[in-house]
């Protein structure tokens, strides 16, 4: 048979001795942490077991997601408090109460997936206070108040529908981790999450007289005795002496004094917050449709719920913001890829492009007013005129452009502008100028 480890906490629960000081927890054994829930809604008034403790919550209908790790709700527990409950502080410092709990109530989760991360069941023990004994709060919280009372009533309201009464909002929490043996010869590891605690009034704690011990349901044991007591044989070993069906284990115990106590204990600046929809085995980490708007999407393989499934390949899957990233940086790429690989980056670039371009206008002009001179005048005067004039525009179109060429890389003017002249210039309307010749009598200075 199995014996839980010495080195650790053991026994259900571990009654802790003396007060913790928030004063004297040290910083790394606090943590700020966001717990999540999904929680069903119910309609129908909930009964109550005063020899079990049992309230009939829906089973496997309720999720808390402590630490990415999701667990189930299978029980929940109305038990005696009086003698384990232990006082936290607030985060600011002060006790959150003093007094003694009128009684506590246990929620027991198991693990959704056996191969998930973390301790096989999860309890989260909430002490509740009756207004008439609790030293430091004169109010009462009305809706977990009511919560007790419809279950005495037999009704329910709209506010007591939820669990989420109990477990989301913000809170200074504690939890630690211990063990139990079972008979069958395994252990069963057990997280336990510490709430600070409810006050309801008077009366309504008084509907609760009768309450019976804190134990393990049988979800979270596989239905296996518990160790109800351990001792010590001659041989000077703890074995277990005797054993509880119904799920009661001996209790274990530590003191806030014993230099193990806050490297076990693990204290929470935490929030609960709710998530939208049932989780399913293998979903408590993705992302709502939401974030997905405007990507195709396949209802039938890439939805579940209003949860987006991830990509079984790459066990991820993209939102729209990260695409629209992925398409720019690609698009950088791209551009970089087409730039030129000198010292003159995208200025040169452009300086160069823009040069090409005004020489190719530069040619279509030229030509253009070329054209157009020479079908405009017939005499040999007026069309030499003509093609000085035609000549001395294609120069000044050139000259401006070698006055302000487009610089390359190096800072030198780029070759395709340095004879502008000549590549604008008509080889035969250029001869003519340099010789100063005149046509032959009778015939046109430009050809036909």
């Amino acid at each position: 048979m199995s014996l839980c480890q010495a080195s650790g906490n053991v026994g259900f629960p571990v009654v802790i001795q003396g007060t913790i000081q928030r004063a004297t927890i040290p910083d790394t054994s606090i943590r700020t942490a966001a717990f999540k829930t999904s929680l069903s809604v119910r309609s129908v008034p909930r009964t109550y077991d005063s020899t079990t403790g049992y309230i009939d919550e829906l089973a496997g209908q309720d999720t808390f997601i402590f630490n990415s790790t999701p667990y189930l709700l299978q029980a929940v527990q109305i038990y005696d408090a009086r003698n384990n409950t232990v006082l936290l502080p607030a985060a600011t410092g002060a006790p959150t109460f003093e007094g003694v709990p009128a009684f506590g109530l246990a929620l027991s989760f198991t693990k959704q997936q056996p191969n998930y991360a973390g301790e096989a069941a999860l309890i989260v023990l909430i002490p509740i206070y009756s207004q008439a004994t609790v030293t430091t709060a004169a109010e009462y919280h009305v809706d977990i108040d009511k919560y007790f009372k419809e279950i005495a009533d037999r009704s329910i309201s709209s506010e007591t529908r939820s669990l989420g009464i109990f477990l989301n909002y913000e809170a200074f929490r504690c939890s630690y981790s211990t063990c139990v043996e079972l008979r069958s010869g395994n252990v069963l590891n057990m997280r336990v999450v510490l709430f600070p605690g409810y006050v309801i009034q008077s009366a309504t704690a008084a509907l609760y007289r009768s309450i019976p011990p804190l134990r393990v349901p049988g979800t979270l044991r596989d239905f296996q005795a518990t160790a109800f007591r351990r001792s010590v044989n001659a041989q000077n070993q703890v074995t277990v002496s005797q054993w509880s069906e119904e799920g009661y284990c001996y209790a274990g115990l530590i003191s806030v004094g014993d230099t193990e106590f806050y490297r076990r204990f693990t204290f929470y600046n935490s929030t609960i917050q709710p998530v939208a929809g049932p989780i399913r085995p293998g979903e408590e980490h993705l992302r709502t449709t939401q974030q997905y708007k405007c990507m195709p999407l396949d209802k039938l393989k890439d939805v579940s719920g209003s949860l987006v499934l991830l990509d079984p390949a790459t066990g991820t899957r993209t939102t729209l913001a990260d695409e629209l990233e992925l398409d720019e940086v690609v698009k950088q790429a791209e551009v970089a890829d087409v730039l030129p690989a000198d010292g003159g980056g995208v200025k040169a670039f452009l300086f160069r492009f823009a040069g090409t371009i005004a020489t190719i206008v530069t040619v279509v002009f030229v030509g253009f007013l070329y054209y157009t001179l020479g079908q405009r005048f017939h005499t040999t005067e007026n069309a030499v005129a003509a093609a000085t004039a035609a000549v001395a525009a294609a120069n000044a179109v050139s000259n401006a452009a070698v006055n302000n060429p487009a610089v390359s890389g190096n800072g030198q003017p780029h070759p395709a502008n340095a004879n502008a002249a000549s590549a604008v210039t008509p080889p035969g309307l250029h001869l003519a100028e340099q010789q100063n010749q005149h046509p032959p009598a009778g015939q046109s200075a430009i050809p036909p």
